[in-house]
């Protein structure tokens, strides 16, 4: 259905991150859009959860953000840096692509990030405002003056 609905919006690739789900969601939008396979990319994956399991959980994690507060996780990322990475990569595909429309299937904490920083929120504030709970799709425009 999300294919079907970005038909003629001009989508130029499909990119996703490397989990399964994500590819097969992907893989589903392409073959809507008669595109090629998605292109699979580490910067949309979900921040790495590092080697303490109590500090990297959901949970623990999601009471940290309500309080404003993103530590990283020893040997993992915070919702900064996995904000960090994704936009880097966005920034990228905004000149690959200038002038055309690209999907991205992503994870929620992904997603809530880049929203949140569209809408000129800060990342962790705003991610509440902006988390989809269950897949959801958004349309983020760019232009000249940002996103």
């Amino acid at each position: 259905q999300v294919g079907a609905s970005l038909r003629g919006k001009g989508i130029a690739a499909v990119y996703c991150s490397p989990a399964r789900r994500a590819r097969q969601t992907a893989e589903a939008i392409a073959k809507a859009l008669g595109l090629e396979a998605p292109i699979v990319d580490e910067a949309f994956r979900t921040p790495d959860k590092g080697s303490d399991p109590a500090a990297s959980s959901g949970p623990a994690r999601m009471r940290n953000w309500k309080t404003g507060k993103d530590p990283q996780p020893a040997g993992g990322e915070s919702l900064h840096d996995g904000f960090a990475r994704a936009s880097a990569k966005i920034g990228a595909l905004e000149k690959q692509y200038a002038g055309k429309a690209v999907a991205v299937v992503t994870h929620g904490e992904i997603a809530a990030s880049l929203l949140a920083d569209a809408a000129g929120e800060d990342v962790v504030k705003g991610y509440f405002d902006h988390f989809p709970n269950e897949g959801s799709v958004h349309e983020l425009g760019v232009s000249g003056t940002g996103r």
